[in-house]
């Protein structure tokens, strides 16, 4: 029987500047990196574990042997609240939809900080679907695994000053 895994890693951004867009309603600005990023309650690994106790492998995939890396994109608000989360790159088998119906599950984030204002910031997650064999005892075909690259991790954040 199959483990599933689930990997998050967080992509690292060029930030030579701070950059910005309006957002759909022509009113507020929706930066791609700030001073300080958004963060979701109790950190990275409080949301690698809200990952793992809420995304389910879903079964059109595993039947399919699908896996692969799920890119979701979604904003901050100035409030925490996560608003238009959109999938850019799917594996498929409803692995997408998955990711989805989660990310709208998540609680508040503490929110992006510019200028010591709180503002709205463009967040990347990929979330990485595996199925892999074991010889070990096979766990429950339901269970998540998840792993986050710490090292990695603590590079990117000393890399963009953030703590």
């Amino acid at each position: 029987m199959p483990r599933i895994f689930i990997l998050l890693a967080f992509i690292a951004i060029n930030v030579t500047q701070v950059h910005a867009q309006t957002d759909t309603l022509g009113k507020n600005r929706v930066y791609q990196f700030v001073t300080n990023m958004p963060e979701f309650p109790g950190g990275d690994e409080a949301m690698q574990s809200f990952l793992a106790s809420n995304i389910q492998y879903p079964l059109a995939a595993r039947k399919a042997n699908l896996s692969g890396r799920v890119i979701v994109q979604f904003i901050v608000l100035a409030n925490g609240q996560i608003t238009n989360p959109q999938i850019k790159k799917e594996v498929g088998g409803g692995c997408g939809e998955e990711v989805l119906r989660v990310i709208k599950k998540m609680p508040k984030w503490k929110a992006g900080m510019q200028d010591g204002q709180w503002v709205n910031v463009q967040y990347v997650l990929p979330v990485m679907f595996e199925l892999e064999e074991s010889t070990a005892p096979a766990a429950p075909a339901t269970k998540l695994t998840p792993y986050l690259n710490y090292e990695r991790t603590k590079l990117v954040r000393k890399y963009l000053g953030v703590h």
